[in-house]
Order: structure tokens, then sequence, then C-alpha cells
């Protein structure tokens, strides 16, 4: 069977058959081998571009997190730098009423739903004495415990005990409030006010005359009634303080 096989092929390649079959065989298998070569970059290409792909995710991930970081740090550096503001403001509008800072304490805010500061009982804080952001009486020590106190805001709350203050004309009423709004009721409706008079404590037992309260920003008058009312700007926010100052 070599043998003949042998002969087959020197037949063939006599003949030329040969060199034909090779060429035959080239051109059906030239095409398989340059689309395998070609698959087999392609799929090279798509792995390094898989690699590459992913080790730009990764450091996109990586770049979003520390941005996370930052931005949560610039927060924090934001609401330190603020509350120090609100300190200073508060230091500086002290410092221009003679006398009253060494009067007064400073105590942090720990809540907004109740009102309550971090300081009682062991810093010397007492029932009734008066709360001041940037100068600005805006509410009275309800309750006190050892280490905290509430507050209790005349915005918020009907003054159970009744506080006498005027407007800088001489006009006398009783302080009061409620749904945020500082009033001052009982004012006999023939007395002129103002808008943007200023309205201070007149002095009684357990608040000192001249205390401010803030400025008139609206009058209110019913027909037929005896009195008038005068509704009252503070000019500032307990919900919008760091820290506070209470009487001493």
């Amino acid at each position: 069977m070599s043998s003949l096989a042998i002969l087959a092929v020197a037949v063939l390649e006599y003949a030329g058959l040969l060199q034909w079959m090779r060429s035959l065989g080239n051109a059906v298998t030239q095409p398989l081998r340059q689309a395998t070569v070609q698959l087999g970059q392609h799929a090279i290409y798509q792995v390094n571009f898989a690699r590459v792909a992913l080790k730009k995710y990764t450091y996109v991930l990586d770049l979003e997190l520390r941005y996370a970081e930052a931005a949560a740090q610039l927060g924090e550096i934001q609401q330190l730098k603020s509350e120090n503001e609100q300190l200073k403001h508060q230091l500086s509008a002290s410092a221009t009423q003679s006398g009253e800072v060494s009067h007064r304490q400073f105590a942090p805010v720990i809540s907004y739903t109740q009102p309550t500061i971090g300081s009682g009982s062991v810093n010397g804080v007492e029932i009734g004495k008066l709360v001041f952001v940037s100068g600005v009486a805006i509410g009275r020590v309800s309750l006190v415990e050892r280490q905290e106190a509430s507050i209790q805001l005349f915005s918020e709350h009907s003054v159970h005990e009744v506080i006498i203050a005027q407007t800088e004309s001489g006009v006398s009423g009783i302080l009061n409030g409620s749904g945020g709004q500082v009033r001052l009721e009982e004012l006999p409706i023939e007395a002129n006010v103002h808008e943007g008079e200023r309205v201070i404590t007149t002095g009684q037992v357990g608040v000192r005359p001249g205390v401010y309260l803030g400025r008139i920003k609206e009058i209110r008058r019913q027909e037929g009634a005896a009195t008038q009312e005068a509704v009252l700007d503070e000019g500032v926010s307990f919900y919008r303080s760091a820290a506070v100052e209470v009487e001493q």
C-alpha cells in the first residue's frame, strides 16, 4: 500500500496535479487561518480593553469615594465655621451692652425639637432666667436638670409668667407669642406705635429693665377693639443657633 501511495504521489507530481491540489488547499485554508488570527487578535483586544476598562472603573469609584469623603469633611468644616461665626457674633453683640457679658454664660444647643441646652443646675442655670441669641432675649428657662435645661421660647408658647415690655416711644404692653410669632399685646388703641420701633422690657421681679426683645414689624388693630397689638421681629432664631447665652 505504501508503494502504491508513493507511486500515486509521484504520478500526481509528474502530472502537475499535486501543485494544483496544494494551491487549492492553500486557497481554502488561507482565509480560515486569517480568520482564526483575526479572531485571536480581536479576543486579545477585547481582553485588554476589559482589563483597562476595569482599571478605569475602579479608579473612578476610588475618586468618587474620595470626593464623598472630602465633601463630608468640608460640610463639617463649614458647620464648625458657622458655629464659630455665631459665637463671635454673640460675643460681639454682648460686648456692646456694658456689664452684661459677665452676667451671662454660653450654653450649647442640644435639641431643637424640644428646645434644650447643654447646661443645667451644675452650671448655675435657674428656672425663669432669660435666654439670649446675639443679644436678643428669645425665651426663658422653663425646666432645669443637672446637666441640661429646657427653654420656653417667646415665639412658640404663650407666656405663663407675664412680662411687661414697651416700645421706645414708651407704650407698654404684655409680651406673648405662638406659632413662631412674638407679639406685644394689650396696647391702648389710641397709642401711637410705629413699625421699626425697638421693644424692651420695662423691668419687674426676675426681669431687669432694658432687655432687647426685637422691633415692631406689623401692627394689628381690629375695629371696635379697645386694644391693639404689635408683631415683633426678633432678627434671630433659636433654631439657627449652635449656642445661646443664659442670664446668671
